[in-house]
């Protein structure tokens, strides 16, 4: 892909999972063409950089549509960023300054601000600015250890998984809290390097997004397989 298609790939990709185009929307490549003034040929390549990321399904007679969310191969991404999120944030305990502590408190006392601000309703727009604080807080992390490609490198390779992500942010509030909490004790975990919780910490918030996400799919259940 050149420079450009490839921004265009990333805005569609960015735009499928923080669901501003939702689960099981027919792409039209003329459409798509048209919003970004670009010929059909390379939007072609772009609709198969999407089908290989699991998250545009082409069918040669009846069109191309985004992918509704499975959940059955969740499990497995989760396992790898728990391994990884834990030997990275072990690595990086003693590297942590009182800034540092202090600049991802922060993060988490904005991630409650944007939460307080929603009068309790979830939309797509409270969830991509929650999302995005997520996003620095781990990202800031990985960079402190000199991993942050690593992470890229995560979030690259399983991008249907970063939808998955994002939807756990329309769970109740009661869920929401509760990973604010989690991410408060991996930062009292880096802060006091309590190396003997920071396992249980690590599962606890890689796994937590499945709780509440029944509520979810009941909610909307056309995102879902």
């Amino acid at each position: 892909m050149t420079k450009d298609i490839e921004a265009i790939y990333q805005k569609i990709l960015s735009d499928i999972i923080t669901l501003k185009i939702r689960p099981g929307t027919r792409l039209k490549e003329v459409e798509i063409s048209e919003r970004f003034h670009v010929s059909r040929t390379p939007m072609r390549d772009v609709f198969k950089k999407l089908e290989s990321d699991k998250l545009l399904v082409i069918y040669s007679q009846s069109g191309s549509y985004v992918t509704k969310i499975d959940l059955s191969g969740i499990s497995d991404i989760m396992y790898l960023r728990t391994v990884t999120e834990t030997e990275v944030m072990k690595d990086v305990m003693g590297k942590m300054t009182p800034h540092d502590i202090e600049i991802l408190r922060h993060l988490i006392s904005s991630s409650a601000d944007v939460l307080s601000s929603d009068g309790g309703e979830r939309d797509q727009k409270v969830a991509s600015s929650f999302f995005e604080i997520d996003n620095d807080f781990h990202h800031y992390i990985f960079e402190k250890d000199g991993k942050a490609a690593v992470l890229d490198l995560l979030n690259s390779a399983f991008p249907y998984f970063s939808r998955y992500r994002f939807l756990t942010f329309y769970r109740d509030e009661t869920e929401i809290h509760k990973l604010l909490n989690i991410h408060n004790q991996i930062v009292d975990c880096l802060e006091h390097q309590d190396l003997a919780s920071l396992d249980q910490v690590i599962q606890e918030h890689n796994y937590s997004g499945l709780n509440g996400i029944e509520k979810v799919k009941e909610r909307h259940p056309d995102y879902f397989i």
